[in-house]
């Protein structure tokens, strides 16, 4: 039914805490055609859109889903703790649709999503904690398949977070971004101080350390991210770029450091960094 609602326009954060019998309720009153999430999906595919996975074009048919559905379709069977209906809706995005969109489209909205449920208690921490259970292993998959076909390619640019900081989820949707994109990323994960970040880039020869940054609260973390990245930058090779993520409280003002950092504050800003790159070396 949410996916019924959501395809009418209906927002899953008005909806999510309903009862079965309200949302069935409200299901009577949409016409019968579909809504505009699937449509776009529809034209989306029927144009030859370059988001799609390879071979595509030949399931054209068996599409009856979208980004837009797929979110409502994996809240809505969170609410009812159906893990086998999850991790369907996630393999078959996955297997639909081109890994830029599987991350900015359906992984990166649907933990946003959550968020929000969970901060409202529409959802419980024990829900939060089995979803990310299912999309950590989705994007691992993702992540493994990429990788694949860049055996024998050097390690472009290196992710990870600062000590405290444990969210993963940020630096595994960039690593995607990135293979997506044939540049091959070294995901080091989160809670890495930042000598031993530098050690990674310096032995592993990667062009660009690419630092997450999440908002926490004080005292969370040992230092401060200004903190952080100055032991970073001073400890890092003279040629690599230094890059930030996300959304973490840094004074970049505050820094004296003798190279440049590119601040990308949201995976799309990522995204069209690293396309950026990928025309660069195309160029070579």
């Amino acid at each position: 039914m949410l996916v019924r609602l959501v395809d009418a326009g209906h927002s899953i954060s008005t909806i999510a805490s309903r009862p079965d019998a309200e949302l069935a309720a409200l299901c009577e009153n949409l016409p019968p055609e579909r809504g505009s999430f699937a449509r776009s999906a529809q034209e989306r595919l029927s144009r030859g859109d370059s988001t799609q996975s390879p071979g595509s074009n030949q399931r054209m048919s068996a599409l009856s889903d979208s980004t837009g559905e797929t979110l409502a379709e994996v809240i809505n069977s969170i609410r009812h703790f159906n893990l086998d209906r999850i991790s369907e809706c996630l393999a078959r995005s996955q297997e639909l649709f081109h890994p830029r969109t599987f991350a900015l489209e359906i992984i990166g909205p649907i933990l946003s999503e959550m968020g929000v449920l969970v901060d409202r208690g529409v959802l419980g921490i024990s829900q939060e904690h089995l979803l990310s259970v299912q999309v950590r292993g989705a994007l691992g998959a993702a992540l493994e398949k990429l990788d694949r076909g860049m055996r024998n390619q050097p390690h472009a640019l290196a992710l990870a977070g600062a000590e405290g900081d444990m969210h993963e989820f940020g630096l595994l949707l960039g690593a995607i971004l990135c293979a997506s994109r044939g540049i091959r990323p070294l995901v080091l994960g989160p809670n890495l101080p930042p000598q031993d970040f530098a050690e990674a880039v310096r032995k592993s020869g990667t062009r660009i350390a690419l630092l997450g940054t999440t908002p926490l609260p004080p005292g969370e973390m040992p230092r401060t991210y200004e903190e952080y990245l100055t032991e970073l930058e001073s400890n890092l090779p003279s040629e690599t770029e230094l890059w930030l993520g996300g959304r973490g409280d840094v004074k970049l003002g505050s820094l004296n450091l003798k190279r440049d950092i590119r601040a990308l504050v949201t995976l799309e800003m990522l995204d069209h960094a690293l396309s950026k790159l990928e025309s660069q070396e195309k160029a070579k």
